[in-house]
This record gives structure tokens, C-alpha cells and sequence, in this order.
């Protein structure tokens, strides 16, 4: 259904003498039309509508949204962590996820006793049902499901050893996956990419039994711990595309045709398991993930995949294929099989310019505009005015950032951006 006619559909007179049984409809209503996000190209400029997310500015976590555990389990034994309520918490608008370092006992469901598992692995349970797990860990996990989107996350990762941060979308049927990244406290300048389906997503390359699929670790410029940084996943019915603070990253031509819900948390590695080395004596505990917000946009019109494949490139030239490209790599093994390997995340993907413009009801009377993408050669000029043409902020962009737009006595925003050669005229209705 086309959200924004739904939504337009119930901001009407007839609705509004029902304000307080429909008092969450109207919030939303006011919410998604004054907040869009822009993706502005050298020769074109793509629309996002806000439909879901949560700026975590309230005194607990809302329950109606968020699950704070796996539907199915608290525990992931392959981690010894289980997932507490308590450790999911908000301070001065950030949620913060705590992960603890400290034996605790904690029953299992009948369906989590894999006896099979639990002789291989030599795992004892105590009073019948209950394991002795080292770490208590946070996550949450959306109640509503999504099936494309735009989707980002603003956090600053945590640091040491062993510490396994995270953001994704989980299909299930069995296990679809999209990870907008992963990360681990000892790789302060690298970011994780991946995709996980059951056919491996047509994409696993065998070579003498070495076995490769299409995440990779991502070398970045800057350390994510040094301050909060902006993660966001574009997925369609074509691709999936991952920006870290409006740069693209990686791009996969993978996509899933189910819905997924969207999870973050924090976890922790061990040692001979995935995403090893596991903690060691200098990680430090307790250890927090903070993030300030998550937000989910859509569109009407999916921007065009065969642009967006011929403007690909990495610094070996243009992409031609409807893979991504083959990344080089020093890995013999990987090196052999590259011309087998589709569709790898690489740190030299490049992309056609984009910057992204963003417009968020943070309070009754606040707007916060963000943009990212931004170089020094770009030119970048906003003004937000008030119905009757009068002047509210007038600024140019120079970096990645954003700003508050503090508004009053005035029932719809005009907002009016010159980036570069593109421009940006909207009216922001509040009401």
C-alpha cells in the first residue's frame, strides 16, 4: 500500500474528533510528513519517507516496538551470553546495551537443550534445566517486520577484546540475514559487512574444500570509537547497499523477497567460534554500546537498478557485470577462485556522488536536519522558512553533521537546499 495515501487517509477532520483513542495514529501521522530524507545525485534526486524508528528520547523502552531478547531464546549458548532486559537501558536520549562479564545460572526452555550439542561441546547443566552463562548481554528486536527500505542507525562502538556490536535485519526460513555491520572491539578501524541465506546467496566459491562467501571486513579512515557515526542499509527488491556516514561501503546484487525484523545489540566472541579472539584479561567490563537513534524511510520509487549499476566502480576500473566486481585479495586460495566470487564488499567500491539530506520531528517544535556525504569541494545551502515566507535558520554545510531547527506559531516549514547543481523545495507539513 502506498504508505504516504494511507496516512493522509487518516489525517482527516472525521479522525481527529476521535484524538484520544487514535492519539498513536496521529503522531505518526505528524511525524512522517515532516520527515523525509533526500538522496541527492549529481543528476537526480531520490525521496525517502520516515515511517518507523524511535529517537529513544523517553524514560524506558517501548515495549510496543521492541522486544528485548530473540522471540524464540535469551540464550545463545555458542557465545555463553544470555540477553537481559536490564541490560537494555536509556540515558539523556541514547539506549545504551550493556554487556557484563560475571557467571550467572539461567534456565533453559526444553526446546534449547540440544543433547547432542551438549556432549559434543561437554556442557553441564545444574538442577535439571539451568546453564552457567559468563556474560549477560542487551539487544532489541522490532515487533513489526520490514520488506525494503532504507534503514539507519547512529551508535559509537564500544572497544576491547572479544566485543561483537551489531545491526541487521533477520528473515528467518531458516535463517535470511542482511548485516548492516558487525563489528569487533579489537578492530577499532574496520566494519563488517554480510548477507546470509541458505544457497549462500548464489555467491560461495569452493576451491580445494576452501569455502568463501561475500562479507568482508571493510578498512576504514578513522577509528569508530572516536565519536558517534551513522550506518545505514538501502535495500530493494534488487540490491542491498551499505553507506557508513553517507559514504557507500559495499554494494551486494543479493537481495530477499520476505519480510525481516530489525535488530541491534551487543555480544560477545569466543575463542575458536565465529568472529574470533573471545575477551581476554584487558577487556574491559562492564562494556557499553550506545546509540542514539534508529530510522526506517521508504519509497514509491525505488531508485533505478541498471543506473545504479552502471555508475559502479572500484580503483580497477568501472563494473561491468552485474556482480560488483571481483576484490583483490592477497589470500592465495581466495586469489585463485576470484574469478568465481561475486558481488564482495570492498573499502574501494565507489559509487555515483550522493549526499544525504534528512529532516527528523525530534520534539513538538524541533526539526533536526542532517546531512552526510559532504566534501570540501561541495556547495551546500539550507533555509527553513515558515509559511508566510518569513525566515527561520539560514546555514551552509560544510561537513557531515546536523543541526536543530527551532520553529513556532507556524502550521507547515518550507525548507529550501541548494546542493550543488540540485536543488531541494519542500513544505514540511507538521500538522
Amino acid at each position: 500500500m502506498n504508505r504516504t495515501k494511507l496516512f493522509d487517509s487518516i489525517c482527516t477532520p472525521f479522525f481527529y474528533k476521535y484524538a484520544l483513542s487514535l492519539l498513536p495514529f496521529l503522531s505518526l501521522c505528524i511525524q512522517t510528513k515532516a520527515q523525509h530524507l533526500w538522496q541527492v545525485y549529481d543528476t537526480k534526486i531520490v525521496k525517502w519517507n520516515y515511517t518507523d524508528g524511535d529517537e529513544f528520547n523517553t524514560a524506558t523502552i517501548n515495549k510496543d516496538r521492541w522486544l528485548s531478547s530473540f522471540p524464540w531464546s535469551r540464550a545463545v549458548l555458542s557465545q555463553d551470553i544470555y540477553f537481559l532486559d536490564t541490560n537494555v537501558s536509556l540515558h539523556q536520549g541514547k539506549l545504551q546495551f550493556q554487556l557484563n562479564k560475571k557467571e550467572n545460572l539461567f534456565a533453559l526452555n526444553s526446546w534449547e537443550i540440544d543433547t547432542v550439542l551438549f556432549k559434543k561441546e561437554k556442557i553441564r547443566l545444574v538442577d535439571g534445566n539451568k546453564y552457567r552463562f559468563k556474560y549477560t548481554g542487551g539487544l532489541i528486536w522490532s515487533k513489526k517486520t520490514y520488506q525494503y527500505g532504507y534503514f539507519e542507525i547512529k551508535f559509537k562502538a564500544p572497544t576491547g577484546q572479544g566485543i561483537w556490536p551489531a545491526f541487521w535485519m533477520y528473515g528467518g526460513k531458516p535463517n535470511n540475514e542482511i548485516d548492516f555491520f558487525e563489528l569487533k572491539g579489537e578492530r577499532e578501524n574496520q566494519l563488517h559487512v554480510d548477507v546470509h541465506c541458505p544457497d549462500g546467496c548464489s555467491n560461495y566459491v569452493e576451491f580445494l574444500n576452501y569455502r568463501k562467501s561475500w562479507g568482508h571486513w571493510i578498512d576504514l579512515d578513522r577509528k569508530l570509537k572516536d565519536g558517534f557515526n551513522v550506518v545505514s542499509g538501502e535495500w530493494t527488491e534488487n540490491y542491498v547497499k551499505f553507506y557508513l556516514n553517507g559514504e557507500l561501503l559495499a554494494y551486494s546484487n543479493h537481495s530477499f523477497n520476505i519480510p525481516m525484523n530489525l535488530t541491534a545489540g551487543t555480544g560477545i566472541a569466543k575463542d575458536g567460534k565465529a568472529f574470533k579472539p573471545g575477551a581476554n584479561n584487558d577487556t574491559p567490563f562492564p562494556n557499553n554500546y550506545d546509540v542514539d537513534y534508529i530510522r526506517v524511510y521508504q519509497t514509491n520509487v525505488p531508485p533505478n537498478y541498471e543506473e545504479i549499476k552502471s555508475n559502479l566502480s572500484n580503483d580497477y576500473g568501472r563494473i561491468t557485470t552485474d556482480s560488483v566486481y571481483e576484490r583483490p585479495t592477497e589470500n592465495f586460495l581466495a586469489k585463485k577462485a576470484s574469478k568465481k566470487l561475486k558481488n564482495n564488499a570492498d573499502k574501494t567500491l565507489k559509487g555515483e556522488k550522493c549526499i544525504t539530506i534528512s529532516t527528523t520531528l525530534i520534539a513538538n517544535n524541533i526539526i533536526s536536519v542532517r546531512v552526510l556525504g559532504v566534501s570540501e569541494k561541495d556547495n551546500i545551502e539550507i533555509e527553513f522558512r515558515n509559511a508566510d515566507d518569513s525566515l527561520i535558520k539560514q546555514f551552509s554545510v560544510k561537513k557531515n553533521g546536523e543541526q536543530s531547527i527551532v520553529y513556532s506559531g507556524t502550521r507547515d516549514i518550507k525548507i529550501s537546499a541548494k546542493i550543488n547543481k540540485q536543488v531541494i523545495n519542500e513544505t514540511l507539513r507538521l500538522k
